[in-house]
């Protein structure tokens, strides 16, 4: 029969695969979120350059003036669809931090178990050693008493 300690470390291997699990979304949503801000920087840079030139060049035909206006308005939107996702990406993140911090105290856990049944088995071990040698002694004392 295998020992408890044993067992228990098992469970704790569960646990640690969970944590590690976690732990990868958790960096892989990170790194989701820091592409989407990167986004987010680039499109900012592009509009305020699109806004530069449409200053300087002038425009003097409003079909022109309705197109960029039109494009303007676009990027706004391509904008604000950039912040929701940062906004749904960040929520995302708190969340699986979480559940990692609470996976990881989880295995943390697991392996104090896991200790805890390693010191008993030991001190077990260690009084049945005791306990054989003292019969040991005993007997040899009794046989040296005959």
């Amino acid at each position: 029969m295998t020992r408890r300690s044993e067992r228990l470390e098992v469970v704790r291997q569960l646990r640690a695969r969970e944590e590690d699990t976690v732990r990868q979304k958790l960096v892989r949503l990170s790194a989701q979120r820091e592409e989407a801000g990167q986004t987010l920087a680039s499109l900012d840079q592009y509009t305020r350059e699109y806004q530069d030139q449409l200053r300087a060049g002038g425009i003097h035909q409003v079909h022109v003036l309705q197109q960029a206006q039109l494009f303007l308005s676009r990027l706004d939107e391509a904008r604000a669809q950039q912040v929701a996702l940062i906004k749904q990406l960040d929520d995302q993140i708190a969340r699986v931090r979480q559940a990692w911090q609470q996976a990881h105290c989880k295995t943390d856990q697991m392996g104090d178990l896991v200790e805890q049944a390693r010191q008993d088995e030991m001190r077990q071990a260690e009084r049945r050693l005791q306990t054989t040698l003292d019969d040991q002694s005993a007997r040899k004392f009794w046989q040296n008493q005959k």
